[in-house]
């Protein structure tokens, strides 16, 4: 069953897909929280509040090269919502290999083909074919996680190194 403010959001958000606000209410500003959560890179994986920090850390995103039996690779793409945030089940997710990308280029995985997709976190694995081109791979993850105050839908590049076999 969902809580109050989840029900609240819930509609709201259905209410501005819909079109059903006034016009006045979807043209106006709305500014950010004084002391909104931070948003961390994979590169240094946030798992505890530094010293002197007052914002939680939000999320840990973690990217890897899981190395399978003989030839077989996987990109992995872990998210974990922390510090009382869980995964928007609502906001529609998105990995995107860069289209320059020496493998699985413009490869795209949405919420329905994550291995994984629950309130405690979420991971994407794409397979990378036999023989596959050697040397970094970016991809662009958006995604959203929320806490009873509110969402925060950022956008993160990963970065994962295919090295040679």
């Amino acid at each position: 069953m969902l809580q109050r403010s989840e029900l609240i959001r819930v509609l709201a958000i259905t209410a501005l897909a819909s079109g059903a606000l006034p016009t006045a209410c979807q043209s106006q500003e709305v500014s950010a929280p004084p002391q909104a959560p931070p948003v961390f890179s994979p590169a240094a994986p946030a798992e505890a509040e530094e010293e002197g920090d007052e914002a939680p850390v939000t999320y840990r995103i973690e990217a890897e090269v899981e190395e399978g039996e003989a030839a077989s690779r996987v990109l992995v793409a872990q998210v974990t919502p922390l510090n009382g945030y869980h995964v928007n089940l609502l906001y529609p997710w998105n990995l995107t290999v860069h289209d320059d990308a020496p493998t699985c280029a413009g490869v795209s995985q949405g919420r329905d083909e994550a291995v994984s997709f629950e309130e405690e976190g979420a991971t994407f694995r794409i397979p990378v074919a036999d023989g596959a081109a050697v040397g970094e791979i970016l991809a662009d993850l958006r995604f959203g996680v929320c806490n009873d105050e509110g969402c925060l839908n950022p956008r993160e590049e990963l970065a994962w190194e295919l090295a040679q076999r």
